[in-house]
């Protein structure tokens, strides 16, 4: 029987396969001050979305309109595609209910996703709310709403 590779420290970051960088810690709960907001367009301020803060790219918006259901991860085949090495291929859902209310679902991810300071379980969906913080990989997610934008 062989035995398995000594990781290597490299940077924190250990790789275990060669699609997700394992992370020596998650993120930090909250999202530093420092990073910018997007601005938003009276459009899209009309409208629900999902806002994306990350130290290694620039934040971004993305307006739901007439999908109720999203996946978001770093493989192309993602409704919403976040790059970086410490996000999985398919890392979270987002879905929007008839009652207009919104569920988030972690999927089976390297790095897990971790909803305020809690690791979310794999395939156990949790209510999501305007202003809730998620970490995906190296990203910070808040969902903000047409009505109570706090932006």
């Amino acid at each position: 029987m062989l035995a398995a590779p000594e990781p290597d420290p490299t940077d924190g970051v250990i790789i275990t396969d060669l699609t997700t960088a394992v992370m020596a810690q998650p993120l930090p709960e909250r999202i530093p001050p420092e990073l910018p907001v997007p601005g938003t367009d009276a459009d899209i301020r009309m409208m629900d979305r999902l806002v994306f803060f990350s130290p290694a790219q620039p934040s971004r918006i993305v307006a739901f309109t007439d999908r109720d259901f999203v996946r978001i991860g770093r493989g192309s085949d993602q409704d919403i595609v976040l790059s970086g090495e410490k996000v999985s291929r398919e890392h979270v859902s987002v879905e929007r209910k008839p009652n207009g209310r919104y569920t988030l679902t972690a999927m089976h991810t390297t790095n897990g996703t971790y909803f305020g300071s809690n690791k979310l379980e794999p395939e156990i969906p949790v209510l999501l709310k305007p202003g809730d913080t998620v970490r995906i990989g190296d990203y910070w997610m808040q969902p903000r709403t047409a009505f109570g934008d706090r932006s």
